[in-house]
């Protein structure tokens, strides 16, 4: 009688332990969208708008690109602290 309420009692505390491990590792491994993802999608997309506004002038839009890449750069490097 003693054993078997010894068991129900290490079963029940197993089992709560083991609910707080999974949902603690749960919680860790939902993904989290960077509040910089939008910023730098909307950068992307201008400048899309701006090189098709500007395709004449080649060396503009690689001024353009250029300027992005570095933009993104820093914003991947800022969100990665």
């Amino acid at each position: 009688m003693a054993n078997d309420l010894l068991t129900d009692a290490l079963d029940d505390r197993i089992g709560e332990i083991v609910d707080e491990v999974l949902a603690d590792r749960a919680e860790r491994a939902k993904p989290v969208l960077h509040p910089l993802l939008p910023v730098i999608c909307v950068l992307l997309l201008a400048v899309v708008g701006i090189s098709l506004l500007i395709q004449e002038n080649p060396v503009a839009v690689a001024m353009v690109w250029g300027s992005a890449a570095v933009i993104c750069a820093y914003l991947t490097r800022l969100a990665g602290k």
